[in-house]
């Protein structure tokens, strides 16, 4: 089957505790949309299977039964399609009249949703009630600072999607929505959602053919705010927040703003880079450190399976060093835990220098934890099929993407660090977006012209709805912001030599591929692995290995 499916006996435990506790209906909304119906408009589930699944659900709610009557609409092309059809919007609506009741509004989303996507499929039928519904479901349930944002992205966005059929009504009363929201949003100092609030409100405002003078302001207005509360005074982080907000306004700020911002990335620059002084630093790889971390993941590997030694592993992050210089933990610093040997920035033990403390923390446990994955992929230990055994289980994935993930593999297990560096960095971004997109999270980034876009740091940000910030934080650090390693984008401009792409890169990008994944998965893969024994933590394993 090659995808990951909830089974029936956990829907039918998340229905019993949506009765129990309204507010974890939208863990039961997750679970279908994620691993049942999005696997079914993909066809990426046979319909036999989905039959049969759906045969063992014992819940009886009409959800289910349009999703019996989704079913045969999606697989049948003959000349009962409209009537199954027809059989799923009505279930659908009986549904959603039960859980509007039950004040269950995650299910109202995924119900809402499921019914628009029906009725785009079917010539002629409109979409007009569906989208006031949205747009009720906004000013009945998703007002104020504490509800489900990626929700209210995605009641918006089906508004969005669907402009061209809903009323003017229906339109400016959601675009009402976002500037009041997005006013909620300001006082609550949640300043990106605010702007992507504003921006989906300037979509809507475009295409009511409105002035949007005022909501470009008014993310003006989101920067200053932001720059305002967190600026400290000239730190490097200082200035990647100025550039962000130049960025982000340059195409309709008025140059006063825009040189008042640069005058101020003037005014950082010293100190910035007095942050990011060089540094050359004397450092010892211990040897105990890798055959200690190869020890453990042959461990699990052989008590359970490799893909489930894999999925420990990479749960556990060994390759990422903390944003902070110092872990309460630990009063010294990594950096002061190891000496005599000169890193180099492409692996070897030559002379190096650095630009930040962040960077030779990094660099020590990319080289530990590089030399430790190659020894365990050349004893077998983990192989091709663990990485694409456990990547099948990634909902959201598509053929493709596991066409190009298996290249990348193929490429590393081999040897061929360049072609897998080249390959992973770009498809890195298109997983990320698939994977995403199939959670429902709409990805928007608006051009100067007004049209659509994405980009890996936009996808960054949203992962912050699902991972700890400390991880994205490093993931943005390592792969995007210009003060920082910035390494899609130095290899995408063909900034980077030949001899510096090393199994370094290699191993750390395949790592944060599969990290990033496996932590969006992660609840699906630990029932489906069977709850995988963890390895130690990096500060548990650190403090077993010691200094040397």
């Amino acid at each position: 089957m090659g995808v990951y499916v909830v089974s029936p006996e956990i829907i039918d435990t998340l229905f019993a505790d949506a009765e129990d506790e309204p507010d974890k209906n939208r863990n039961l909304a997750i679970a279908l949309r994620r691993d049942i119906v999005e696997n079914m408009w993909n066809e990426t589930l046979d319909e036999p299977f989905v039959q049969d699944w759906i045969a063992d659900i014992e819940t009886d709610h009409p959800t289910i039964d349009g999703i019996d009557a989704l079913c045969s609409w999606i697989y049948d092309d003959g000349d009962d399609a409209f009537a199954s059809a027809q059989t799923a919007l009505d279930h659908f609506d009986a549904a959603l009249t039960d859980v509007r009741d039950k004040d269950w509004h995650g299910m109202a989303v995924f119900l809402v949703e499921q019914r628009i996507k029906v009725k785009a499929g079917l010539s002629g039928v409109s979409t007009q009630v569906d989208l006031v519904t949205a747009d009720d479901l906004l000013h009945d349930a998703y007002h104020g600072p504490d509800i489900s944002l990626g929700d209210a992205s995605r009641l918006v966005d089906l508004v969005i999607d669907h402009k061209h059929e809903a009323t003017q009504d229906t339109l400016e009363q959601t675009l009402e929505y976002c500037e009041e929201q997005a006013a909620v949003l300001h006082d609550a100092e949640v300043f990106d959602t605010e702007r992507h609030r504003l921006e989906q409100g300037i979509v809507l405002a475009r295409y009511l053919d409105q002035d949007v003078t005022g909501l470009e302001n008014r993310i003006i207005r989101s920067w200053d705010s932001q720059l305002e509360t967190e600026y400290e005074g000239g730190s490097t982080r200082d200035y990647i927040l100025v550039e962000k907000a130049l960025d982000d306004c340059e195409s309709f700020a008025p140059s006063s703003k825009l040189d008042e911002w640069k005058t101020r990335l003037q005014e950082i620059a010293p100190q910035a880079v007095e942050d990011m002084t060089v540094i050359e630093q004397t450092l010892e790889l211990p040897t105990q450190a890798v055959d200690s971390l190869v020890a453990e993941i042959e461990a699990v590997a052989v008590d359970t399976s490799p893909e489930h030694a894999l999925f420990s592993l990479v749960q556990q992050r060994p390759h990422i060093a903390s944003v902070a210089t110092q872990d309460p933990d630990h009063p010294e610093k990594v950096r002061d835990m190891f000496s005599q040997i000169k890193v180099s920035d492409i692996g070897t033990s030559v002379s190096t220098r650095y630009r930040t403390e962040h960077e030779i923390m990094f660099t020590i446990r990319e080289l530990i934890v590089t030399q430790a994955v190659t020894e365990i992929f050349e004893r077998d230990v983990l192989d091709r099929d663990a990485v694409l055994t456990l990547v099948d289980r990634f909902a959201g994935l598509e053929e493709e993407d596991i066409a190009f993930l298996t290249d990348i593999v193929d490429h590393y297990v081999r040897g061929e660090d360049v072609a897998a560096y080249h390959i992973g960095l770009p498809y890195f971004e298109r997983m990320l977006l698939h994977q995403l997109n199939h959670r429902g999270e709409s990805i928007i980034g608006l051009k100067e012209d007004g049209t659509v876009t994405s980009a890996l740091g936009t996808l960054f940000e949203t992962l912050r709805n699902y991972l700890d910030d400390e991880y994205v934080d490093y993931l943005s650090y390592r792969y995007t912001e210009r003060s920082g390693q910035n390494r899609r984008n130095l290899a995408a401009h063909g900034l980077v030599s030949y001899d510096q792409i090393d199994s370094r890169l290699t191993t750390s990008l395949l790592l944060d591929i599969l990290a990033v994944g496996c932590s969006l998965n992660a609840d699906s893969l630990a029932t489906d692995l069977n709850s995988p024994a963890n390895l130690p933590t990096w500060e548990d394993f650190t403090r077993s290995v010691g200094a040397q």
